[in-house]
């Protein structure tokens, strides 16, 4: 079969994957404990498309070292997050965004007064 015509597919899902799980660890409270180290290994995966501009690949790097007590490493992701959001005309005025938004400003304050999830 001839993967490398897939390629772009298959990063992207792998790159959600990653992503959406460490999101959904934290909806559901679990970052940290017997998740930890799941948690930190996606977050190595996610961090391997540095070159990716969707939101939910800075914010779940945020929350991984927010959750790991790297809080200025957190902020800078929680920056990139909100920053592509807000760039995004399509999207950055639409309720559910701009909430998305406030929620990864909320998380940054906490990351910058050095206070946990």
């Amino acid at each position: 079969m001839p993967v490398a015509r897939f390629r772009d597919d298959i990063l992207t899902q792998v790159r959600r994957t990653a992503a959406f799980g460490i999101i959904c660890l934290k909806n559901a409270g679990a970052l940290r404990g017997p998740n930890s180290a799941f948690r930190q290994r996606l977050a190595r995966v996610a961090a391997q498309f540095e070159d990716d501009d969707h939101w939910e690949t800075y914010a779940a790097q945020a929350f991984s070292c927010h959750a790991d007590r790297d809080f200025d490493l957190a902020v800078s992701f929680y920056d990139k997050a909100i920053a592509t959001i807000r760039a995004d005309a399509n999207v950055c005025d639409l309720p559910d965004w701009v909430h998305q938004a406030t929620e990864l400003q909320l998380s940054r304050q906490r990351a910058e007064a050095e206070q946990d999830l």
